[in-house]
């Protein structure tokens, strides 16, 4: 995605990414995988 929007002048949509990789979701799913259990979502 990142790729696309550098190499195609397509719209900035860095506060996107940094929403969703700064989000609670994010984390819990890294976590969750890393440790190899079942994430928790909690759409925050």
């Amino acid at each position: 995605m990142m790729a696309r929007v550098i190499h195609h002048s397509l719209p900035d949509c860095s506060d996107l990414i940094r929403e969703v990789y700064g989000s609670s979701d994010f984390k819990e799913g890294v976590t969750s995988f890393l440790a190899g259990q079942p994430a928790q979502w909690r759409g925050k």
